[in-house]
């Protein structure tokens, strides 16, 4: 959803606001701080994403995306062919592979922290037809929102207790209190909804929210080897 969205559907639970310039640079500041105070109540899981990297010929070695929180399943693959990578952990590496400087079309690989991805046999010329993709999970940062086009990171379904805390905070503003408690009260209740949603996630890999206490982004890196 971009801010214009968010912004019309602000208007509509506020009911009695016309949509001016004022109003706008208001509700876009109202909705910016309601999507960080929603980031901020927990540690929200639910943003999966992939990343397609193209091979080079001779380079073993890949940085990967800033954003990666953790490797799903440790899923990577070439996406021409489809062929699932194997794993193999940092540690092991040098053993189980026998002739590093081995060239050809990568079949497994390994990871150097979560700052690269390192492939084996070393992509060579006849690998550059193939691009790999590597699905990971992000942890959810707000970027602030300026233009009407600029999409929220918050995906949709999660985005009623942004809309509720927007409007709780518009009307405490307004000196509505009474109408501010009862939007404070909706936002309590769709955000539970939220937090049972993010569980079915987490649970479904393999891991604890952390309710009230979000993590920091390097902290928690775990990779799920079960299906490896």
């Amino acid at each position: 959803m971009n801010l214009r969205e968010m912004r019309t559907e602000l208007v509509a639970l506020l009911g009695d606001v016309q949509e001016d310039r004022a109003v706008v640079l208001k509700a876009n500041a109202i909705l910016n701080r309601a999507c960080r105070q929603f980031l901020a109540e927990a540690t929200w899981y639910f943003a999966n994403r992939t990343a397609t990297l193209s091979f080079q010929e001779n380079v073993k070695e890949y940085a990967l995306p800033a954003t990666v929180l953790r490797l799903n399943e440790l899923e990577v693959r070439l996406q021409t062919s489809w062929k699932a990578l194997g794993f193999v952990s940092e540690r092991e590496f040098p053993y189980v592979i026998p002739t590093p400087t081995v060239r050809g079309v990568p079949k497994f690989f390994t990871l150097r922290g979560f700052q690269a991805i390192q492939f084996y046999p070393i992509p060579s010329e006849i690998a550059l037809t193939e691009q790999v993709g590597v699905d990971y999970e992000y942890q959810l940062r707000h970027v602030t929102l300026a233009e009407d086009t600029d999409e929220s990171i918050i995906l949709d379904e999660f985005m009623d207790p942004v809309l509720n805390k927007a409007e709780e905070i518009y009307r405490r503003l307004a000196g509505q209190d009474n109408l501010a408690a009862l939007a404070g009260n909706r936002y309590q209740a769709s955000l539970e909804a939220a937090f049972e949603a993010n569980r079915k996630v987490v649970g479904a890999a393999g891991r604890d929210i952390v309710k009230d206490q979000p993590t920091d982004q390097g902290q928690d890196r775990g990779i799920d080897q079960r299906r490896v």
